[in-house]
């Protein structure tokens, strides 16, 4: 909540500054890797509740968890042994 409360004062703060054209710095691709991140976090976390399980589990092992199923491995063995330069 804590961190909620700072972002819109940020927010209400830049905005009476007319500081929002610093915006435009900020590349796209950027801020669309950070909301898929915050979404893949938010499901990764949701699906132990889906399941059942109502114990309080950490983002380690939710990450672990996420990694361990077949279809995961396999994509991240296949991201693995991609070359770098086929990426581009």
């Amino acid at each position: 909540m804590l961190s909620v409360i700072i972002a819109g004062l940020f927010q209400l703060l830049l905005g009476v500054l007319k500081l929002g054209n610093y915006a435009n710095y900020f590349p796209s691709a950027v801020i669309k890797g950070m909301l898929a991140a915050i979404g893949i976090i938010l499901i990764a976390k949701q699906i132990p509740v889906a399941l059942g399980y109502d114990q309080p589990i950490s983002g380690a092992v939710v990450f672990l968890i996420f990694f361990q199923l077949k279809i995961f491995t396999e994509a991240f063995t296949i991201l693995m042994c991609t070359q770098p330069a086929a990426l581009y």
